[in-house]
């Protein structure tokens, strides 16, 4: 089965987008409004993954050649980023401190650390996860075309469920120890999660009742998930004393899998009206473009607003998303988004 361009996914895409400024905006210390809004964000990377598998696990046979051309694609993104970006601050060096330094290795060496989350664009390590899923993706996608997902998901499930309950024995999260780039297992895991309900859930819609079910217990799980949250990063699972624990470090709990899988099947189940969609369409190929600039965008805009109530985070939240926006809108109108933005 070959999926075609699916507008839900779009949907999915564009929320998963919403959630990741939120991540980086709300401060996850300073009330109990604020730290419900970061946990509920903490789903945005995984839905990204899972977004991908989708489409990529059925898409039908995956050749060395398709992976080869996706992980040019996502390097080119990473060092034409990093070009600009360090080309930006040659230039403020040589205008604001009149010193001339430009150096070949600097420059590679800020490629390789924004792919292990270092230096000043830290967040592309989604971008080296993402090739580390592209090399491995033929092999992956020939176990499942064979072998289906009864024994490559609880395999990886398995792996999630022994770490977390590790890190629940030990008071401390054991994937720290590994950073978000190399965190494979858990990107693994929603990945072929997105694989089988494209397979499950390939068109939208549903019966009333099954939608309803589907509603109550997705909200009974989320609740469920955030009160989990908020006891086990708080008081049982613990980096820095009095202080929540970061969202990263429970995606490989069971309930957060559970929480994420019913929200992504939902959202794919979900009747879109034309007005919806044509919004849709607009945003969605803007969403990587708000990726990679939107952490830039922060470095700005964290200076206008102090965190330290409610109202100045949402305000900090929405110009930066905003501010994001509106360049990633603009590499899309002067058509470079071919080369900054698609993979």
């Amino acid at each position: 089965m070959v999926l075609t361009r699916n507008n839900n996914i779009d949907l999915i895409k564009l929320y998963a987008c919403i959630c990741v400024v939120a991540l980086h905006t709300i401060p996850k210390d300073l009330s109990a409004v604020t730290t419900t809004i970061y946990y509920l964000s903490g789903v945005a990377v995984p839905l990204f993954f899972m977004s991908s598998g989708y489409f990529l696990l059925n898409r039908g046979e995956i050749s060395i050649k398709y992976s080869i051309h996706k992980i040019v694609g996502v390097f080119r993104i990473v060092v034409l980023w990093n070009l600009i970006f360090y080309g930006l601050e040659f230039i403020w060096k040589t205008v604001h401190v009149r010193k001339i330094s430009f150096s070949i290795s600097n420059l590679f060496q800020s490629i390789f650390q924004s792919l292990i989350q270092k230096d000043e664009l830290w967040h592309f390590w989604y971008l080296g996860a993402l090739m580390l899923i592209y090399i491995i993706l033929p092999i992956l996608s020939k176990i499942v075309r064979k072998n289906g997902y009864k024994r490559i998901i609880p395999a990886f499930l398995s792996i999630c469920i022994c770490l977390e309950i590790y890190s629940l024995c030990t008071g401390y999260p054991v994937q720290k120890y590994v950073i978000q780039t190399f965190r494979i297992w858990t990107w693994e895991l929603y990945f072929l999660l997105g694989g089988i309900l494209g397979q499950k859930y390939s068109k939208v819609g549903g019966k009333d009742y099954e939608m309803r079910i589907h509603v109550i217990v997705l909200i009974a799980v989320t609740i469920l998930n955030i009160v989990h949250q908020l006891f086990v990063g708080l008081k049982v699972i613990n980096i820095v004393s009095g202080r929540y624990l970061n969202a990263e470090y429970f995606y490989d709990s069971a309930i957060e899998i559970l929480w994420i899988t019913l929200l992504f099947s939902f959202m794919l189940r979900l009747k879109l009206t034309p007005s919806i969609i044509k919004v849709i369409k607009v945003i969605s190929p803007l969403t990587m473009g708000v990726y990679i600039l939107h952490p830039i965008v922060l470095k700005i805009t964290s200076s206008l607003f102090a965190r330290n109530s409610v109202l100045s985070c949402i305000l900090l939240y929405v110009v930066t998303f905003g501010g994001a926006l509106a360049g990633a809108l603009f590499i899309k109108v002067v058509r470079l988004d071919k080369y900054l933005m698609k993979i």
